[in-house]
């Protein structure tokens, strides 16, 4: 009997053109602290299914108010390029922490 490990399966499908890079390191959440909430005018908080990520924005302002759906690298330090749910870009960040508490988060933004 073959195996074919998970490896194998990615691979496939990037060559066939089902999965791209970009989508496995994508990872969504909603803005719940926009640049008008927090202190300092281009901080905005996003909440993720593993925690909060704390950015800064720097290009697409007009999409990151409270409510917004953005998707990207939202748990590595840097910049990152912006998504939203379609898979067009809409922005650039940069992400100053993630992964973090809800005090912590609050405590960032209203420093």
């Amino acid at each position: 009997m073959m195996h074919i490990s998970f490896k194998q399966i990615i691979l496939a499908s990037l060559c066939l053109g089902t999965v791209s890079l970009q989508s496995l390191a994508n990872i969504c959440g909603i803005v719940v602290l926009d640049h008008y909430e927090c202190e300092t005018y281009d901080h905005i908080v996003i909440q993720t299914k593993r925690g909060f990520t704390l950015a800064e924005v720097y290009k697409g302002y007009r999409n990151t108010y409270e409510g917004d759906l953005v998707c990207g690298d939202l748990h590595s330090y840097g910049f990152t390029q912006i998504y939203d749910e379609d898979g067009e870009e809409i922005g650039r960040l940069y992400v100053d922490d993630y992964l973090v508490e809800e005090s912590s988060a609050a405590e960032w933004c209203y420093e």
